[in-house]
């Protein structure tokens, strides 16, 4: 399946990791190396992301540390004080950031999971995390006292196999459809699909 839409975004470090739509044309990028979230404005056609696009930069505080630093972020809205978290690698954790950009809280990850590849948080509250070690998504709950109740958990096996590398995940917009993107190694190239 062609892409859609391709752009190449020009700003901060080059690795990046996320990935979260706010509203209208305004998105947060996370950058695993500096911790960053740049909050930019991608216009319909624009095809290449430069600092004169960037609102925002908030610093997360997470580093990369041996290839483990940010993997995926998820706007929610603002409650508690909260307007972003991020998925930390390894080992495996959520962080809470504010509007200004400062943690609130960093919850431990206890899911039998190696490592945390992408998140995605749900209007309803729940948090949906993807594993690319384990090759499995969990569904939770984050109670007010901080504790975290696991509500699903799916294995990630087709037909053919298991997943090779799941890198991101969404749910669609009406909650029907979980959609998760992979690295697919073939004896022609690397391609992400969904």
């Amino acid at each position: 399946v062609p892409p859609r839409r391709t752009i190449i975004v020009e700003i901060g470090d080059s690795d990046i990791e996320g990935i979260a739509w706010i509203s209208g044309n305004t998105y947060a990028l996370a950058h695993e190396t500096t911790g960053r979230l740049s909050i930019v404005e991608i216009e319909d056609e624009q095809v290449v992301v430069q600092e004169p696009d960037v609102r925002r930069t908030l610093d997360t505080q997470v580093r990369e540390v041996n290839g483990n630093g940010i993997e995926g972020v998820s706007h929610v809205e603002s409650v508690d004080g909260v307007e972003f978290i991020v998925a930390v690698e390894r080992p495996p954790s959520l962080r809470f950031i504010d509007e200004e950009g400062a943690p609130t809280r960093t919850l431990p990850l206890w899911l039998r999971m190696g490592d945390v590849s992408d998140i995605w948080a749900s209007p309803d509250g729940t948090v949906w995390v993807l594993s690319d070690t384990d090759r499995v998504v969990v569904r939770l709950e984050v109670r007010p006292d901080g504790s975290v109740n696991q509500l699903q958990r799916v294995d990630l096996v087709l037909a053919q196999g298991r997943f090779e590398q799941p890198e991101g995940i969404v749910i669609s917009h009406d909650g029907d459809r979980l959609y998760v993107c992979l690295l697919y190694t073939s004896d022609a190239a690397d391609d992400l699909l969904c």
